[in-house]
């Protein structure tokens, strides 16, 4: 007979073997889908570009808004693993902003968009989604506060990630939007997408993680 040590706890008053979590580690995904949502042209793809652009500007008509939706696979992560933090990094190509901008990142709840069909209006070929400009909830989304043009970083989306482990089959979705235009110049960046030449910046999401694997059997005879 040999004693395998491992955690008890108490529950409803009986003794109960609790999972030992693994050591944390930190995993990062540089590989995915994406594609950028143009109101000013609500029926036309803009996919495949090396670039995609977050916020709005006139270059095509006034008041053009431009949210980027992006997807990673990250099903290598079983759903309940513990996620200390997740951070999305988009690389600034190119930009302007002017004052104070806030930009969002939000989980995308249309699963079924296809990066070389989704425009503002549709999803897919002929299949409009709820709302224009994709549907997305807001729940453990993240903001981040701009006053120059830089890198935008999302590094408060591990509850949104834990969501997306647990819920849809650890294929993340998102989509960036910014404020809307209301007067004064354009605000946006121009980011590298997926397919941009040079790979270091592409987009990149880390996660911190704690495995939990299945309570061990106490006793091994």
């Amino acid at each position: 007979m040999t004693v395998v040590p491992f955690l008890f706890g108490i529950l409803d008053g009986a003794v109960t073997p609790l999972a030992i979590p693994a050591p944390a580690g930190q995993i990062c995904f540089q590989m995915g889908d994406d594609n950028q949502l143009i109101s000013a042209i609500a029926t036309i793809t803009d996919d495949p570009s090396e670039t995609i652009v977050v916020g709005a500007l006139d270059v095509i008509s006034a008041d053009s808004y431009h949210r980027p939706i992006i997807r990673f696979d990250v099903s290598v992560l079983p759903p309940g693993t513990l996620v200390i933090s997740a951070t999305l990094t988009l690389t600034m190509l190119s930009g302007t902003i002017s004052g104070t901008q806030t930009f969002t990142c939000a989980r995308v709840t249309q699963l079924g968009w296809i990066d070389s069909q989704s425009t503002w209006d549709n999803y897919k070929t002929a299949t409009a989604w709820v709302a224009g400009g994709g549907d997305y909830t807001l729940t453990d989304s993240d903001t981040t506060v701009l006053t120059a043009s830089q890198d935008l970083i999302f590094d408060g989306i591990g509850n949104m990630t834990k969501y997306i482990l647990d819920y849809d089959a650890g294929i993340f979705n998102c989509v960036c939007f910014g404020d809307a235009l209301n007067t004064g110049p354009p605000q946006f960046l121009e980011l590298a997408s997926f397919d941009h030449a040079t790979p270091h910046l592409r987009p990149w999401l880390c996660i911190e993680y704690t495995l939990v694997p299945s309570p061990a059997q106490a006793i091994v005879c």
